[in-house]
């Protein structure tokens, strides 16, 4: 009997990246989903194995014969809904301290970044709030921020942390 991590079932629709297993999908490739759509009578199933590779997606009939017998480590009834890929952001600073609200007030006055600048604002507040923040203030700040990316559809980040100096 296969040990399966995830069965996702019964979803009106699974929007998929690559429809072949591309790895790489380059200029007008990129545009190109793969959108498998539930019928009236039953709907799509993504089975997920053990390591995390998605070993499957298509009608829930079509997937539950490909694993007979199969043990699922987890079940969800995705119930009439759709299911898109998580967000990749390859750039992103959740590490920060330093509220900039008040520089909004200056943009929305015509104030240019220099002039921002000029009057303390910009990266260099940002800078030194984070470098006067303890370890545990930039975590207590870290996790809010990480649970609404996630919430928010964003499930993998690459952000570059200098080392301690």
């Amino acid at each position: 009997m296969a040990q399966m991590r995830l069965l996702v079932k019964g979803a009106a629709q699974v929007v998929r990246v690559a429809a072949a297993g591309e790895k790489v999908k380059l200029k007008d490739a990129m545009s190109d989903l793969a959108i498998v759509n539930a019928t009236q009578e039953e709907g799509v199933s993504i089975a997920v194995n053990r390591d995390g590779t998605i070993a499957a997606v298509g009608l829930d009939s079509e997937v539950a014969g490909m694993f007979p017998g199969a043990s699922w480590a987890a079940v969800i009834d995705a119930h009439g809904r759709s299911v898109v890929p998580g967000l990749v952001d390859a750039h992103t600073h959740p590490v920060w301290a330093g509220d900039r609200v008040h520089e909004f007030a200056m943009k929305l006055a015509g104030a240019s970044y220099m002039e921002v600048h000029a009057a303390g604002g910009g990266i260099n507040f940002t800078v030194e709030h984070t470098r006067a923040a303890s370890e545990q203030e930039l975590l207590d700040l870290l996790l809010p921020r990480l649970r609404r990316m996630s919430s928010a559809g964003q499930f993998q980040r690459r952000s570059r942390v200098p080392p301690p100096s």
